[in-house]
């Protein structure tokens, strides 16, 4: 990779090279050689047969990656973050190595995910990579088997890492069904409990009022988003990046 210095403002393909711009370098023009690789060469070549296989193999991770991202939107507004798509993808990539069911460029995610390496992989999953469950709250939480999830002796001010300017937070867990190939999903979320940051020693249990049903992968969400009070009402803060959305757990059903 060259880089173009002086006056020249150039972009697009000349004479097989191309200039294109890159905002992590404070738009400075780079230079490279165009490629000659055909993607009829890559399709039939038996020089790049891995190549083929990567690429089987990722288009499933991409599809189930983004079923699970949309699935989960109604929660993961709350908690944005741009690098969760390739994060995840990540994820999902080491957990097809758990496939051991397939050949090679057949293994899916999917498959990875029915043994407990692969589910131990993605559970502790932050969709959102600023803000992570462990830095933000620390009370003990129990996982009972009907999906209810107990913050017990919660003391927000000394348990709780509460961005400035919010008086309130919120708990709101969600438990998504996605069919192991990624085609569809169900999201059942439970109602929010907010409390004060400064409140008194709370119990909280969490609930979604039913669990989708369908069978593939059971992902179990909570979310913690903070709020401020003005005029006796709560408002998301602007910044929603010390929100914190976690995967709890990860069951095949």
């Amino acid at each position: 990779m060259a880089q173009l210095k002086g006056p020249l403002q150039l972009s697009g393909t000349v004479g097989g090279l191309i200039f294109y711009k890159r905002k992590d370098m404070k738009g400075a023009t780079l230079v490279k050689q165009q490629n000659t690789l055909t993607k009829q060469r890559i399709l039939t070549d038996p020089a790049f047969q891995r190549t083929r296989e990567n690429y089987q193999e990722f288009g499933r991770l991409n599809t189930l990656g983004a079923c699970i991202r949309h699935g989960a939107a109604a929660l993961l507004q709350c908690a944005p973050d741009p690098t969760v798509t390739t994060r995840l993808v990540s994820v999902l990539s080491k957990i097809r190595h758990c496939d051991q069911e397939h050949e090679r460029g057949q293994r899916t995610a999917g498959e990875g995910l029915r043994t407990e390496e692969g589910r131990q992989l993605l559970r502790g999953f932050e969709f959102n990579g600023k803000s992570a469950l462990g830095l933000v709250l620390r009370c003990p939480f129990t996982l009972q088997e009907d999906y209810t999830l107990l913050l017990q002796g919660l003391v927000p001010a000394q348990m709780l890492d509460c961005p400035a300017g919010a008086t309130h937070v919120g708990f709101r867990t969600g438990v998504l069904v996605v069919d192991a190939e990624g085609a569809a999903s169900q999201l059942q979320c439970s109602p929010m409990v907010s409390v004060g940051v400064d409140v008194e020693p709370a119990a909280i249990a969490l609930r979604p009022m039913e669990v989708p049903s369908g069978s593939g992968l059971l992902l179990w969400l909570v979310l913690v988003e903070f709020f401020q009070e003005t005029n006796g009402k709560r408002y998301p803060l602007y910044d929603r990046s010390h929100n914190v959305l976690h995967l709890l757990d990860v069951r095949c059903v």
